[in-house]
């Protein structure tokens, strides 16, 4: 009987210690370790916090340890005028950084850090090319923007 109860007992304290493991997990874990989480989607919130908004496509892309950058060919602009290349700065340690994909075009919503470049992230409301709404986004932009 002894094997049970030392089995028993292991198994209890095992217990134990991953839901104390979990919860001290949960509890010291800083906030920005969670993934992103965004406000509504609606098309017009995008619009109105972007400094510019460009429909554009990847050519190269810059990784740093402490930042990123992005040089994209404008093909189309919208809300301010845009040069005819740019590039586009992010922080690779920021959970709500935005993908970019080299070749691809993006629906990007562009804003101005307080040192001038342009930045942007997961939820300003950009568009990847194969998205459905990709389309019908470029539609209401044209529409808006006359």
């Amino acid at each position: 009987m002894t094997t049970i109860s030392e089995t028993y007992i292991n198994a209890l304290l095992a217990d134990a210690t991953y839901a104390i493991s979990l919860v001290l997990a949960l509890v010291l874990l800083p906030l920005d370790a969670w993934a992103c989480s965004c406000g509504e989607d609606e098309a017009i919130s995008p619009y109105k916090g972007a400094t510019i908004v460009v429909l554009a496509k990847v050519t190269d892309i810059t990784k740093l340890e402490t930042e990123g950058s992005v040089r994209l060919d404008v093909l189309r602009s919208w809300k301010s005028e845009s040069p005819e290349t740019i590039t586009v700065f992010s922080d690779p340690q920021n959970p709500c950084g935005f993908y970019f994909y080299l070749g691809k075009t993006h629906i990007l919503y562009l804003y101005k850090d307080k040192e001038g470049k342009l930045q942007t992230d997961y939820c300003s409301g950009n568009l990847y090319e194969h998205q459905s709404e990709y389309q019908d986004r470029i539609r209401w932009l044209d529409n808006f923007n006359h």
